[in-house]
């Protein structure tokens, strides 16, 4: 799986439509594809559109910067994740206020950071040592409730 695709909505940073991503993933046999513009979702509608009619599994996301600085990756895990993440940037685009060095609790979310800014690690649960030395796939992750099954959403199946 690819966590950060950008299409040509996210300037100077990606070249390709949010139409033709999915066609070029599939070429390359991926079969999920996080779909991540920064500080913008206005093509995640065609991005699945286009995921779908090619067989792969959309997954929206978005790239937080703030003055062209990577502040961390948001990645949705159901409608609920999207929500909070469009919420998040929408708060600070109507505010005019800065995004936050550090992503509010996003239940519904998976944040990456490049480097964890000091004070994170003590929000982070505690993962057995039995997790921590393996690549995990979706439905493999262990989940809040205790299970490992990914929420139901509409936009993550096919």
């Amino acid at each position: 799986m690819y966590l950060n695709c950008h299409s040509y909505f996210s300037l100077r940073y990606g070249t390709f439509a949010p139409e033709d991503l999915p066609g070029i993933a599939k070429s390359f046999g991926v079969e999920a594809l996080v779909f991540s513009d920064i500080n913008n979702t206005s093509a995640a509608f065609q991005f699945v559109r286009a995921c779908r009619a090619e067989g792969i599994k959309p997954i929206l996301g978005i790239e937080f910067r703030q003055d062209n600085e990577f502040l961390y990756l948001g990645i949705a895990r159901n409608d609920e994740g999207w929500r909070e993440l469009c919420s998040l940037l929408t708060e600070s685009s109507l505010t005019g206020e800065p995004l936050p060095k550090e992503a509010p609790e996003l239940q519904h979310c998976y944040v990456i950071y490049r480097k964890l800014p000091k004070g994170v690690e003590k929000r982070i649960p505690t993962v057995p040592a039995h997790h921590r030395q393996y690549t995990a796939y979706p439905g493999q992750l262990p989940y809040r409730d205790g299970g490992n099954q990914a929420p139901q959403s509409s936009y993550f199946h096919r």
